[in-house]
């Protein structure tokens, strides 16, 4: 489930609107540990995927905890992943770097359970095969149209008598 529906499934509001708000009963989540995950590409498929974050047990933290130099947008909230037992220090915000004044970007998706977040993020990577595969389709069509157009180029060029 995406950010804000996994807040309202863990009974924590939001009092305000934009800069104004804060959030109620936010220790309903804060050092409880959940499944993360998140898969999508670009819309430019040269470049790197948006966010690639494969399935992780995160802990939450309240951004209270931060330090001055380090801010997450959009939430009151952010994931440390533990592994081997221990809290890793990287900060996971909630949201991808896509967003802009109101619209806080797209969500990481969070589950209770492994298995949910391993299924969830084994799609979202077909879902991700499968467009690239579209593309490779479009651009094999596209350069072999280039490849004939030059050809017939050559060829009007071949017949004459230099």
């Amino acid at each position: 489930m995406d950010f804000k529906e996994w807040l309202r499934s863990n009974r924590i509001n939001e009092v305000g609107k934009f800069y104004d708000s804060h959030y109620e009963n936010l220790d309903n989540v804060v050092g409880k540990h959940f499944w993360i995950c998140d898969y999508r590409l670009n819309k430019d498929k040269d470049n790197k995927p948006i966010r690639a974050i494969t399935p992780k047990l995160v802990q939450v933290f309240s951004n209270d905890i931060l330090p001055a130099s380090k801010r997450v947008y959009y939430s009151p909230i952010h994931f440390k992943e533990i592994k081997n037992g221990k809290v890793l220090s990287a900060v996971i915000g909630p949201y991808d770097g896509t967003g802009y004044k109101t619209y806080p970007g797209v969500s990481v998706n969070i589950f209770d359970h492994k298995e949910e977040c391993i299924k969830f993020f084994i799609n979202q990577c077909e879902k991700a095969v499968e467009e690239y595969k579209v593309e490779l389709e479009r651009r094999t069509a596209e350069i072999n149209r280039r490849i004939e157009e030059i050809q017939k180029l050559k060829a009007k060029y071949e017949c004459t008598e230099v």
